[in-house]
This record gives structure tokens, C-alpha cells and sequence, in this order.
């Protein structure tokens, strides 16, 4: 496996970018994983890709990642953040398209990497030769009350954790699972899954990690 940063063309934030290589392969997979995730995360998935002949690009969504000091985790950007995620993508995707001209490239996205890749289609649909979006979330008709509340939080705190914006965005998850043990047992069925996620710093939330989310749901186009 490969690390290499690379600057948005949006704002010029630095993307830590992983690559892992298979020779001869079959084609390229362009990843964006979820929210509170960060690119080790998927290194067994992207194992399993690998031994399936493909090569493998994921980055840490801006304000996500192990190299981020905990109170930069969840601050996307102060102007626009959610362009700011579109176009981090975009570059990306450049890069993919300059490095591995002659092979076809795959989008996977999971969870609000999915929010961000339609709206990444809408512009470069042509370049994904497939497209695989997991846990895609749907409309939130609630997220304009969400952004409104955020932003009087924001007045108020600023960037700091917001237990209750949290509880807001995911709290009905944790309500769907019967005898939970915590609140996040919605995450995955594996109790390994469950405790490395816990045990993450990134599992830590700031006030804007939750308000940009509901950014997101208003002003990204959900298709």
C-alpha cells in the first residue's frame, strides 16, 4: 500500500490518499467511505478487492482520519463545505484518470460517501464505468429544522461537540436495534467491528461533523 497526499482544487486542503496495487489489474475502485470512518477502516475490504485483481484508491474525507488532531475531526471547511467534499472528490478522480488512463474505474461509495458520489455523478458519471453505493441514506425531510438548529448551537459554541446534534442525526438508528448496548450498535453486527469503532478517536464527533452532515442532506442533491 501506497500513502500520498494530494491538494484539493477546491481550497488546496491536503488529502491523504491510500493507494493499493495489484499488477495487471482489472480495473481501479475509487472509494469514499461514511461518516466517523477513516481510510484504514476498509484495508480488509480493500485486501479482498486487491486478491479480486483490482487496485484500490481511498482518501480521508476532509475534518476524518487517524493523522487529524481530535479537534479538527469533523470540520469540513468554513465556506461552502459541501462543494468542498464534491470537488475533493473530483480531484481524486483526476488523479485516477491521469495515473490509470487505459483501465475502467469503479465508484463505491458507503453511507454519506454516497450522498457525496451523486452528486460527484452528476457531473462525471461518464468516467465511472460502475457505480455501487451501500447504505445509501435517503431524504431527510427534517435536515432544513437541523440546520436551523445547528447554526444557533454554532452562535453559541462553535466548534465543539454537540451531544445533541449527534442524537439528532443518528439517534434513531440506535432506537431500531432491540437490547442495544450502546448507542451504537447499529453500526455493524460484529462485536470486533463495534469495539475497534468505539475505540477510535474518530468516533468522536465535533459540533460541525454533525451539522455539515445535515448541511449535506440540504443542500446535496439526494437522487
Amino acid at each position: 500500500m501506497e500513502n500520498i497526499i494530494l491538494n484539493s482544487n477546491y481550497d488546496n486542503y491536503e488529502l491523504h490518499v491510500l493507494i493499493s496495487h495489484v499488477e495487471n489489474a482489472k480495473g481501479i475502485i475509487h472509494l469514499i467511505h461514511g461518516m466517523e470512518e477513516y481510510k484504514e477502516r476498509y484495508n480488509y475490504f480493500i485486501n479482498k478487492l486487491n486478491e479480486a485483481g483490482y487496485t484500490c484508491v481511498i482518501s480521508d474525507m476532509r475534518g476524518h482520519g487517524l493523522h487529524l488532531k481530535e479537534t479538527d475531526l469533523g470540520y469540513f471547511s468554513k465556506k461552502r463545505p459541501y462543494k468542498a467534499l464534491i470537488i475533493d472528490q473530483e480531484t481524486i478522480l483526476k488523479y485516477i484518470k491521469d495515473t490509470y488512463s487505459e483501465l475502467p474505474i469503479i465508484l463505491f461509495s458507503h453511507s454519506m460517501g454516497t450522498i457525496i458520489a451523486r452528486n460527484l455523478l452528476q457531473k462525471n458519471s461518464i468516467s465511472y464505468k460502475k457505480v455501487i453505493l451501500c447504505g445509501a441514506p435517503c431524504y431527510n425531510p427534517l435536515s432544513h429544522v437541523a440546520l436551523l438548529l445547528s447554526n444557533i448551537i454554532c452562535l453559541f459554541k462553535g466548534n465543539k461537540k454537540a451531544k445533541l446534534l449527534k442524537k439528532l442525526a443518528l439517534g434513531k438508528y440506535s432506537k431500531s436495534i432491540k437490547n442495544s448496548k450502546s448507542d451504537v450498535d447499529w453500526v455493524s453486527l460484529s462485536k470486533t467491528n463495534l469495539d475497534n469503532y468505539k475505540n477510535s478517536k474518530n468516533f468522536v464527533s465535533a459540533i460541525e461533523a454533525a451539522r455539515n452532515y445535515e448541511k449535506s442532506q440540504d443542500k446535496l442533491v439526494i437522487i
